[in-house]
């Protein structure tokens, strides 16, 4: 079985040292004094989990966090720090997207049930992930497409495929049922109004084959 691998970052060589020795027969434990250090490590290894001090100099555990957020949002964070500090858990949650909190002195069964559930949330992610991805291929090989309608706001929430079929950009297009309905072809659009309002009401589906105009008047037949 392959161990996880764990870094642990904290500006003091003995909590380093106490770390290594308390974890090193579980995890793959790297240990670095700084968040720059961290930093480059990242570059060249992969990790599982990431624990640091919050309070080190030059780079806090809360800044090398919000870094890790964008760059390796793939591993999970944990805070550990010796002060109570209400807005310095509020700033890892919030900048970091810390995966648990942690407050010295840390315990030795704490950190082994931190790592377990942070690893069980990786598989799930990447289960999720991979599963998403396959949705993906087989939406863009069928032609198909899924999308879901906020309610509350009439937003509208397309599938990867659904943004193809409309030529849309997913950067800078915000779909909306306002928007959708102007797109449907004027002679179909009060029979589209129609079964939406009866799905609406009802919470019935609908099977309908209407067209959809483009830009540049390109004119589209979909199913819905």
């Amino acid at each position: 079985m392959v161990k996880p691998r764990v870094m642990y970052v904290d500006d003091s060589p003995a909590n380093l040292t106490v770390f290594r020795h308390s974890f090193d027969q579980e995890y793959n434990i790297t240990t670095v004094e700084s968040g720059a250090r961290a930093l480059e490590q990242l570059a060249i290894e992969r990790f599982d989990v990431v624990i640091a001090d919050q309070r080190m100099p030059e780079m806090t555990g809360v800044e090398l966090f919000e870094l890790m957020r964008d760059r390796y949002p793939d591993v999970a964070r944990v805070l550990v720090t010796a002060h109570s500090d209400q807005q310095v858990i509020v700033d890892a949650i919030n900048r970091g997207k810390i995966y648990h909190y942690c407050q010295k002195p840390w315990d030795h069964q704490e950190i082994r049930l931190v790592i377990r559930n942070a690893m069980r949330a990786n598989r799930i992610n990447e289960q999720f992930a991979l599963s998403e991805a396959r949705l993906r291929e087989a939406q863009a090989v069928a032609r198909v497409g899924s999308w879901e309608l906020n309610h509350q706001t009439k937003e509208l929430y397309w599938s990867e495929e659904i943004y193809r079929i409309f030529d849309r950009d997913m950067a800078s297009y915000r779909p909306t049922l306002k928007s959708f309905l102007q797109t449907v072809h004027d002679d179909d659009r009060e029979e589209m109004i129609r079964a939406f309002e009866v799905h609406l009401s009802q919470r019935m589906p609908y099977d309908m084959v209407h067209r959809i105009v483009l830009d540049h008047d390109v004119v589209r037949v979909v199913r819905e």
